[in-house]
């Protein structure tokens, strides 16, 4: 029993006896229940060391078992639909890091987000999970003896950008320019040995990015724009979109759904 409740009542009493009830509730359930960030912070940790050793499979099962094991209140629908979706975005960050560092990028996939909100149940969130970290997992295994390396041009290339693909004066034209080489031949050669195209390579980096950033709220989107390369927030949004099939402002509010953006 919280607290009784006398007749005549009156209406403004009631919502705050009923505030104070559920505070109550809350306050219960969190002496009851362990730290779920520090759960989820756990989890993520030992989800990405799997990754980055390419051991998808290994990490998929280390989340179902641990999501199956979290008491209320943290078992939330929305709590564990942003979770999954944060590893989600750690898979394609460490995909795109090995793919680089192999010297083999790739345009890879990067629309699990869209995914993710087409799921309406347990058992399709959990699908969704598993099928989008699958398709990245291609990207996630150490480059073989036999793989093709990439030659001493793009090898030089790859490492300028991860240096340089923040900055807002970084182009092809740059590049080619420090390189001494014309740009046509540049952007050719790069494509032809990496299977993308040089502005699209550039601007998936870029976006990966700025998923990260737009996790911080200290940031604007706006600023995440600029922060990432961008010179006009408007291009940045359309580029954004059409890689992972939402705005930036949307998945913010999808990963931080109870954070205001001000």
């Amino acid at each position: 029993m919280f607290e009784y409740v006398l007749k005549p009542i009156r209406r403004g009493n009631f919502c705050t006896l009923l505030q104070k009830a559920a505070a109550a509730v809350r306050s219960k359930r969190a002496e009851n229940s362990p730290d779920s960030q520090a759960l989820y912070d756990g989890v993520r940790k030992n989800y990405n060391g799997f990754l980055m050793q390419g051991h998808t499979a290994e990490g998929i099962a280390l989340v179902r078992q641990k999501l199956e094991a979290l008491p209320e209140p943290w078992s939330d629908w929305e709590g564990q639909k942003r979770f999954l979706i944060s590893l989600y975005t750690d898979t394609q960050l460490e995909a795109v890091k090995q793919s680089t560092k192999n010297g083999q990028p790739a345009c890879l996939p990067m629309n699990g987000l869209v995914q993710f909100e087409a799921s309406h149940t347990d058992a399709e969130l959990w699908q969704t999970f598993v099928s989008t970290v699958e398709e990245l997992q291609p990207y996630l295994q150490p480059a073989s003896a036999e793989a093709s390396k990439a030659s001493a041009v793009i090898e030089h290339c790859l490492r300028a950008i991860d240096s340089h693909y923040m900055e807002r004066t970084f182009s092809l034209n740059w590049l080619a320019e420090e390189m001494k080489l014309n740009p046509n031949y540049l952007s050719t050669r790069f494509k032809k040995e990496t299977g993308v195209g040089f502005v699209r390579y550039v601007n998936q980096l870029r976006v990966w990015r700025a998923q990260q950033l737009l996790r911080d709220m200290r940031y604007r989107a706006g600023e995440v724009a600029g922060m990432v390369g961008f010179d006009n927030p408007q291009y940045f949004t359309r580029i954004f979109k059409e890689m992972t099939g939402i705005v930036p402002s949307e998945y913010r509010s999808r990963i931080c759904p109870h954070d205001d953006e001000t």
